[in-house]
């Protein structure tokens, strides 16, 4: 039986090159990064977000699913002050809507879009959020994440090609990058941490539980043309994080609090 055509964007990264792993054998990969993937998949180079230079790979194979997980994900103000706007305009929507136009124009299955929790009002993973809380993203991350999901109900709409998007809080696994893979070089320092008022509790998403997800979007029928804020059942602070992983690491360290002002000090 012939396999059918699994398109990845941000091949590479941490999540794409785990989709890319889960459906290696139920799916021909396509996989479109700026660097080849680890693994040997048919890659293409991406170059540039122009509809012209992508087309030919939807001509040439015909996707029947396309999960887009490429993005300019949080930067800090020096990385901005670096770097032109457009350069994040132009990868975290103008993609959004090459990819969006092709997958109606060549009749793709299913359009699976990576977004993120810094959609809403409130980022900071708080147990009340759901997919009808406030959207009033903060940042030019949030805010080009939503315009992008805006695109997609735009183009796909009433088209033969259904949509799911994914709003996503910070998700971790094996060799994650980010501040977990900080948290966990922190741990094995063994020196002592001022996390120990750190109690906020704040979600989080295990890559295996998404990629789960994404499984379960394309095989359903009920999650055409859906919009579904992900995360684990348990919310967790960075105190019980550290806990976890210093138990899990066999570590010896010192967790103390600092002051409230100091705390606010810092964040300002």
């Amino acid at each position: 039986m012939k396999k059918e055509t699994l398109l990845i964007t941000g091949a590479n990264g941490f999540i794409g090159s785990n989709i890319c792993n889960f459906f290696n054998e139920k799916f021909k990969i396509i996989c479109i990064s700026r660097n080849p993937p680890k693994l040997n998949y048919l890659w293409y180079e991406f170059k540039n977000s122009d509809i012209n230079n992508i087309e030919y790979i939807f001509k040439m194979h015909h996707p029947e699913y396309v999960i887009h997980a490429a993005a300019i994900a949080h930067k800090n103000k020096a990385y901005l002050k670096r770097n032109n706007f457009k350069t994040i305009i132009d990868i975290n929507v103008n993609y959004t809507k090459s990819l969006s136009q092709l997958c109606k124009l060549y009749n793709s299955k299913r359009f699976i879009y990576l977004s993120s929790i810094g959609v809403y009002k409130l980022n900071n993973g708080e147990s009340f959020l759901d997919e009808n809380s406030e959207i009033n993203p903060k940042n030019i991350y949030g805010i080009t994440k939503y315009k992008s999901e805006k695109i997609i109900l735009g183009n796909l709409s009433k088209s033969k090609t259904n949509f799911t998007i994914f709003r996503l809080p910070i998700v971790y696994g094996k060799k994650c990058p980010g501040n977990i893979f900080k948290l966990i070089k922190l741990v094995d320092s063994n020196l002592p941490l001022p996390f120990g008022n750190f109690t906020k509790k704040r979600s989080m998403l295990s890559i295996n539980n998404l990629v789960s997800a994404i499984d379960f979007s394309i095989k359903s029928v009920k999650t055409r043309d859906k919009i579904y804020l992900l995360s684990d059942k348990e919310l967790i602070s960075t105190r019980e994080l550290i806990l976890l992983m210093k138990k899990v690491r066999n570590k010896k360290l010192l967790l103390f609090p600092l002051p409230k002002l100091v705390i606010k000090l810092l964040k300002n």
